[in-house]
């Protein structure tokens, strides 16, 4: 190897460990804090049925269907979360080393907690508009 090849990786090691200085830990909470959001989003459903949390003048079936919009909200909220991050696992162009360890580390995951939002608002979606059906059907 010359040295000016060991001088330039020097230079880009020191260049990517200052870009890249705290991008891992970003990628991780971003995947943390989308976690809650989605077991709102799952749970809220459910706990529209239950007749302690109802108020006493609201019916079950339209009490479900409200919830469908919290679903949405909640699916929504935690979608924007992983997006911020979205950049670092799913790289456009050229790609660096630093960046393909975070697409093989955090792809997986980042992808599975994507899907479930977009279900879950899909699922919000349809109890939002078609909640009060379900519940009346005996």
């Amino acid at each position: 190897m010359s040295p000016n090849a060991v001088q330039y990786a020097v230079v880009e090691s020191i260049l990517d460990s200052e870009l890249y200085e705290g991008i891992d830990e970003k990628i991780f909470w971003a995947l943390i804090q989308s976690i809650p959001l989605l077991l709102i989003a799952a749970l809220i459903p459910f706990l529209a049925t239950v007749e302690a949390l109802r108020p006493e003048a609201e019916d079950t079936a339209l009490w479900f269907q409200r919830s469908g919009s919290l679903t949405v909200l909640f699916a929504v909220l935690s979608e924007f979360r992983l997006q911020t991050v979205d950049e670092h696992i799913n790289p456009r162009g050229i790609w660096d080393s630093f960046q393909e360890n975070m697409k093989q580390k955090y792809s997986r995951k980042h992808f599975l907690l994507s899907a479930i939002s977009v279900l879950l608002a899909i699922i919000g979606t349809i109890i939002w508009g078609y909640g009060d059906l379900f519940i009346a059907i005996p």
